[in-house]
């Protein structure tokens, strides 16, 4: 074999592909460096590190439009000296000329394939972890120009900030530190708080003394955990002004530019993606919706059997006289409401439209005593009541609220001697189970969320579980075709190579310029195609055979053209 022509050309095609992915490489990593940098989260040496970190990642869109130009130059060149007629005269034919190119692209395609499924997502994870290193000199230096500082949906505005302390170690109940700790310690003083509707106004607004901000990271995705002193909140839509010694928030997520980008995701990430749905935002969002729902509806159970849970009895044994009566003619129920008991009683239960009614009989009124260190304050006794259950606020407390309404109301206090005021209603919104009841569901994965639901079968349920089958099915679509979409980009990389060379051969004479035009609007047009079958995939089940075939059809379209050049060559 022509050994000596081999190495010849590939150290040509090498020169020339190093040369041109290098260039492709930098241009790409510097525009993907620009939205981080117009967010102010790099500084100059961060930005060096950062592009740094990205240049593998950016291989896998290089390479081949880098192969095909130094495919097209290198053989445009060989054409024009006459060396390809040379070679011809010697009896070497186009498919023995073309063989170290073959064999240049395959190595190509199978370091590509590696790369885009095992070593750019590395990278990946440093560049995230480069903007996340700069996430704490951004949120300082944002305090000290006096401008608010975004943590996902929460809105800080602080007059100082401290990032020179160590973080503390989180400890269980039994005191054993947590498995994930905090890693940064940022202290706000003099803080306000906005929380931001999906709109983006301020639905909600408090004020700290002081917010320690926890930074967290875990796995491949960064969340904050706020612990606010002296808290003063208030609530727009329940018009209500609580104070707090301390709060926490639960914890946010930092938006992440790679993390739910299954671009961005190694193999073993994908399957394990695919496994455990639930770690993609889209589905966990999902799931989050089915867990509220499931716990809004074991509450409204919970309250229904605390406040007839003697009814079946005195039935069986003849006592109570009407409807939902108890032994002693009504029934109870205890709910939490911050450090107070309540203890509701009502001799008559019904199911309304929404929730529960109770009401009145005779001369028993329905009853709310609250309790406070072991001792009642006050009591009301009213005329009927609306009950209604209102979801947590997920950034204070996820656990669902009971909501009562009593109508034509006496508010009793002990320490007036008995005396009482009397109001037309009276609104108490901010009772919940005395247990946690968010947990249960929350801590079960999405399949056996799924599988639980299909015993709970109310509409609601119903619904979102139905939304959570869509998100995770559209998930497993996307997952197998990129996992597809991975192999035709690392195989088009052989077929470009190849592509630039043969119309190099078939347009010899013709401008090296013209000929790269042509090569690379094939490249782009498999490239395009290779996306639209991805997408196309993920839109339905019916349509995830045909989006594969769209994946590969523009491999297939090069090879059926290198094929036609290839007949065309032997024939001249």
């Amino acid at each position: 074999m022509p050994w000596t022509l081999y190495r010849y050309i590939l150290k040509d095609l090498l020169k020339v592909l190093a040369l041109c992915t290098a260039v492709l490489m930098v241009v790409i990593s510097v525009a993907a460096a620009i939205k981080p940098i117009s967010d102010g989260l790099l500084d100059p040496a961060g930005l060096v590190r950062f592009v740094t970190y990205m240049f593998p990642a950016m291989l896998g869109f290089a390479l081949p439009f880098a192969s095909a130009f130094a495919s097209t130059m290198v053989f445009c060149r060989m054409a024009a000296d006459n060396e390809i007629v040379a070679c011809r005269a010697g009896g070497m034919g186009y498919r023995t000329i073309l063989l170290p190119v073959a064999f240049l692209g395959l190595l190509l395609t199978l370091g590509l394939f590696y790369m885009g499924n095992w070593v750019a997502p590395s990278f990946y994870l440093m560049a995230e972890q480069q903007l996340e290193r700069d996430m704490t000199r951004v949120v300082v230096s944002q305090v000290q120009k006096r401008q608010p500082v975004n943590f996902g949906n929460l809105l800080l505005y602080a007059d100082q900030a401290d990032d020179k302390q160590e973080p503390p170690v989180m400890r269980d109940d039994k005191g054993n530190p947590t498995e994930n700790q905090p890693q940064r310690l940022i202290i706000l003083k003099g803080v306000a708080v906005g929380k931001l509707d999906e709109q983006g106004n301020i639905h909600s607004d408090s004020t700290a003394q002081q917010v320690d901000v926890l930074i967290y990271r875990i796995g491949r995705q960064t969340w904050v955990t706020m612990q606010l002193k002296n808290f003063m909140f208030y609530d727009v839509d329940r018009r209500d002004l609580l104070f707090f010694k301390q709060s926490d928030v639960l914890p946010v997520r930092v938006p992440n530019p790679f993390k739910d980008r299954l671009h961005f995701l190694s193999w073993p990430e994908l399957q394990a993606m695919g496994e455990r749905p639930e770690r993609f935002d889209r589905v966990a969002m999902r799931k989050q919706k089915l867990v509220d729902v499931l716990t809004e509806e074991r509450l409204t159970t919970l309250v229904r059997q605390g406040l007839t849970e003697n009814k079946a009895e005195n039935k069986a044994e003849g006592k109570g006289e009407g409807k939902g009566e108890g032994k002693e003619g009504k029934t109870s129920l205890t709910l939490q409401s911050g450090e107070q008991t309540m203890q509701i009683s009502a001799p008559r239960v019904e199911q309304a439209k929404k929730g529960l009614k109770l009401e009145a009989r005779e001369e028993t009124p329905v009853r709310v005593d609250v309790i406070s260190g072991g001792q009642m304050t006050r009591r009301l006794e009213a005329k009927s009541a609306d009950v209604d259950i209102e979801p947590g606020d997920p950034d204070v407390d996820p656990e669902p609220r009971v909501k009562i309404v009593l109508h034509q109301v006496e508010i009793l206090d002990q320490q007036l001697r008995g005396r009482g005021t009397a109001r037309t209603s009276l609104t108490l919104s901010r009772a919940r189970w005395p247990s946690a009841l968010v947990p249960e569901f929350a801590n079960q994965s999405a399949a056996d969320l799924l599988v639980y639901e299909d015993s709970a079968s109310t509409p609601a349920a119903n619904t979102a579980a139905m939304r959570l089958r869509e998100e995770i099915s559209l998930l497993g679509r996307k997952i197998v075709g990129r996992l597809h979409g991975n192999a035709a980009s690392a195989l088009g990389c052989e077929l470009v190579l190849l592509l630039g060379a043969i119309l190099s051969l078939h347009m010899r004479g013709t401008m090296p310029l013209v000929v790269y035009f042509w090569s690379f609007l094939l490249a782009t047009a498999a490239v395009v195609i290779a996306r639209s079958g991805e997408n196309i995939a993920s839109e339905s089940v019916r349509l995830l055979i045909p989006g594969i075939i769209v994946i590969w059809a523009g491999n297939m379209l090069l090879t059926a053209i290198l094929g036609s050049l290839m007949f065309k060559l032997s024939r001249s």
